[in-house]
């Protein structure tokens, strides 16, 4: 709760107001469910495309790189993925791709969730490198486009 207020704090003060509502209503969104009961896991927390090993066949073989392993909500982690994979291939499609690997069918909640911490991920990446914004603003561009297009879709992809 205290990551997304600061998180918010720093849409507001930097963002134009579309954003910040976008990102209020959709953090809003998340504490609600997360003030449910929730069940915790380990998780990797560093999932990009060079931590995700594949076959010639592009089946997911493994995962590598538990250095940053940490409890938290499964869901966070397949938000990050999320982003992760948009940002890196430029399209959804292949988080569609690493769900099928996993023979995963997501539920509205999850869906919810994944999509609150894709954002979630979004601006804290956006946040830790805007006082760098010259040299990494690209970055920075890429961010605010995919948070543009989440806010024109309701679903993931």
């Amino acid at each position: 709760n205290k990551r997304i207020k600061k998180y918010l704090a720093f849409a507001k003060e930097n963002l134009n107001s579309g954003y910040y509502r976008f990102l209020k209503k959709e953090f809003k969104e998340l504490i609600s469910i997360l003030n449910q009961k929730m069940e915790f896991v380990p998780m990797h927390w560093d999932f990009h495309l060079g931590n995700i090993l594949i076959n010639k066949n592009g089946n997911i073989t493994g995962i590598i790189d538990f250095d940053n392993i940490l409890k938290g909500d499964s869901l966070a982690e397949l938000g990050q993925t999320h982003h992760s994979l948009r940002f890196s291939t430029k399209d959804y499609k292949y988080f569609q791709y690493f769900l099928l690997g996993y023979n995963k069918k997501l539920t509205k909640k999850e869906e919810k969730l994944i999509k609150a911490y894709s954002l979630l991920h979004n601006i804290a990446v956006t946040r830790s490198i805007w006082k760098k914004k010259r040299r990494l603003f690209w970055i920075i561009k890429e961010n605010l486009k995919i948070t543009k297009e989440m806010m024109k879709q309701s679903k993931l992809f």
